[in-house]
C-alpha cells in the first residue's frame, strides 16, 4: 500500500504528461499501476511522444535513482564496461577498477532508451540481465545480482527488426512482460492545442500570432511531436520565427 508521501510523488510525476485523450489517460493509468510492480515494461511510439516522461512515472516510489542508458551508437567494449563496469587492466585503458551503471541502479530502475539500435550482439547481455537480474563486470568471473528494474523504450519497430533479424525475439518477449504503446501527436490534435495553451512561452506570443500556432498544430503532421512543438515555440521566443 502506498503512503500519502508517494502517492504525492507519483500525482507530480502524473501532472507532468497533460493530456485530454481518453486512450493517453488509460495509458497513464496503467503506467501508475505498473508503477508498484518489478517486471520488465517496453514503452515505445515516435520520437518526442514523452517516452522517458512514462518512463519515471514508472520508476514510481523506489529507494534508488532512473538511470538512463542510450544504447544508440555504442560499441561492444565500451557498453559492456558503462554497463556492468569492469576491473582495472581487463582491456587497454582500464587503469582502475570501475562500476557500471548497473549497479548504479541497483534498487531503482535501469531505463533503456532506444532498445532497437542496439547491436544483436550485445542483445545476449542484456537478455540475461533482464531473465536472471545477473551480470558480470570485464575481468571479474563472478556473477552478480541486482535487483534494478528494467524499462526499455523505443522508436523503431521491434517485430520488424526481429523479422529482419536485428533484434532477438527472445528479448523482446522479455522485455515486453507489459507494453506502453504512446500515440503520436498527429492522433491527438487537442493535446497537441492544449501543450500550446500551456506553455510558458505561450504568454509571450501576440495575439495575431498564436493563431499561426494552433493552426499548425491541428494541421501538420507534427512528426517531431512535443519536441517539435517546443522547438518551434523556442525559435519563435529567440528570434520571432513562426512555424
Amino acid at each position: 500500500m502506498a503512503t500519502n508521501k508517494e502517492v504525492h510523488r507519483l500525482n507530480d510525476r502524473l501532472a507532468a504528461y497533460r493530456t485530454t485523450d481518453d486512450y493517453m489517460k488509460r495509458l497513464l493509468k496503467d503506467a501508475v499501476t505498473l508503477s508498484f510492480r518489478s517486471e520488465p515494461v517496453l514503452i515505445t511510439g515516435a520520437t518526442g511522444t514523452g517516452k522517458e516522461i512514462i518512463a519515471n512515472l514508472l520508476h514510481g516510489t523506489r529507494v534508488d535513482d532512473i538511470v538512463t542508458v542510450n544504447t544508440t551508437a555504442v560499441t561492444d567494449t565500451l557498453f559492456e564496461s558503462e554497463l556492468f563496469g569492469h576491473m582495472k587492466g581487463s582491456f587497454t585503458g582500464a587503469f582502475r577498477d570501475r562500476e557500471g551503471l548497473v549497479e548504479h541502479a541497483n534498487n531503482g530502475t535501469l531505463f533503456l532508451d532506444e532498445i532497437g539500435d542496439m547491436p544483436i550482439g550485445l542483445q545476449a547481455k542484456i537478455l540475461r540481465l533482464v531473465q536472471f537480474g545477473t551480470y558480470r563486470i570485464i575481468g571479474d568471473n563472478a556473477t552478480r545480482k541486482t535487483n534494478c528494474r528494467i524499462i526499455a523504450a523505443t522508436c523503431r519497430n521491434l517485430q520488424k527488426l526481429i523479422a529482419d533479424g536485428m533484434f532477438r525475439d527472445d528479448l523482446y518477449y522479455r522485455l515486453s512482460t507489459f507494453h506502453l504503446h504512446i500515440t503520436s501527436l498527429a492522433k491527438r490534435r487537442h493535446d497537441a492545442e492544449h501543450f500550446l495553451l500551456t506553455h510558458p512561452y505561450w504568454c509571450e506570443i501576440p495575439a495575431k500570432h498564436k493563431k499561426v500556432f494552433l493552426d499548425y498544430a491541428s494541421t501538420d503532421p507534427i512528426n517531431g511531436n512535443y519536441r517539435e512543438l517546443e522547438q518551434i515555440m523556442l525559435q519563435y521566443e529567440v528570434l520571432e520565427l513562426l512555424p
